[in-house]
């Protein structure tokens, strides 16, 4: 019997504004992918957490070759960071990053942008935005305007699928607001169903596996996901294609789902503070190297003609 079990490496690409180490948003998957494929066959990539496509797309190339040269990999992208396996994936021969990809997963990925995002006051307001944000973190949201739908749909265009590569797609869906996104859901849902800050239907991507119902935009990175995904992962391997299974999505198990990813986000949110502190001041030799050689917890400074920014990450 064919293992339902991926012999090459998974790369997770993590989505905007997110910092796993400390946030632990991919604590479960990583949990599944540690005891099915092992601890050296996966890689979660730290990138900027608030960078464009471009940017967030070369940081992570750069971790990927660093570990896995001359592989084939499997990416699964978070949010934005789907966004980011897409282009990857798309630009091999453009960017040459030292390794091939074999299949791209995405989860809550709007990949048709964010209308919400469109609601904001028009021009001038964003500039005020964007100048607010550079005054208070030292530098541009510049993922904020590549997640327009105005924007996506020149990406899309200009981002064609890779015919060598697999595509795969997951969504959450909440009809009422978890905590995290208690403001952003009432927003979303005036386009239809959500995950709290996408829309299931710029989620879909390829073969699309299916909506969770109970999971919003951060209990996507479950358990459940990333065991229903592998066994796709190892059927392109062999150039196979695995069933799509249906999600069981009766109210009890949803009501569960709402419950465990609720519980999650608490003991994320709780630690992440204390992680900080510890990143801070944990010595040097024992702090993880940034792509850039920089170390996590200390500033990186960029220069460029029109402005300098600071960024602690």
């Amino acid at each position: 019997m064919a293992s339902p079990v991926p012999q090459l490496p998974v790369v997770l690409i993590h989505g905007l504004l997110d910092i796993p180490e400390l946030t632990g948003n991919f604590r479960e998957i990583e949990r599944v992918l540690c005891a099915m494929v092992g601890p050296d066959s996966y890689l979660r990539v730290q990138i900027p957490p608030v960078g464009s496509i471009e940017e967030r797309s070369h940081s992570a190339m750069s971790q990927i070759a660093a570990k896995f040269s001359g592989l084939e990999v499997h990416l699964i992208g978070h949010s934005m960071g789907g966004i980011n396996a897409r282009d990857i994936a798309t630009k091999l021969d453009h960017y040459k990053p030292g390794f091939l990809v074999k299949t791209v997963t995405t989860m809550g990925t709007p990949h048709r942008g964010c209308k919400a995002i469109d609601l904001a006051p028009g021009h001038h307001g964003k500039e005020a935005f964007m100048k607010a944000v550079r005054t208070i973190i030292g530098t541009d949201l510049g993922a904020v305007g590549n997640l327009t739908a105005r924007f996506m749909t020149r990406f899309n265009a200009e981002t064609p699928d890779n015919p060598h590569v697999r595509y795969f797609s997951w969504a959450g869906q909440t009809i009422i607001a978890t905590p995290l996104f208690i403001l952003a859901h009432p927003v979303t849902a005036i386009f239809g169903p959500t995950d709290g800050v996408v829309n299931v239907e710029s989620t879909m991507w390829g073969t699309h596996l299916g909506n969770v119902l109970g999971m919003d935009h951060l209990a996507v990175l479950s358990c459940y996901t990333i065991e229903a995904t592998l066994p796709h992962l190892a059927a392109a391997e062999r150039n196979q294609v695995a069933p799509v299974l249906p999600v069981d999505n009766n109210l009890a198990l949803s009501l569960m789902r709402r419950m465990d990813g609720n519980g999650r986000a608490i003991a994320n949110t709780a630690t992440a503070p204390l992680k900080l502190l510890g990143t801070f001041l944990s010595p040097p030799s024992s702090r993880s190297q940034r792509s850039d050689g920089t170390l996590w917890g200390e500033a990186r400074v960029t220069t460029t003609t029109t402005s300098t920014s600071v960024r602690y990450l």
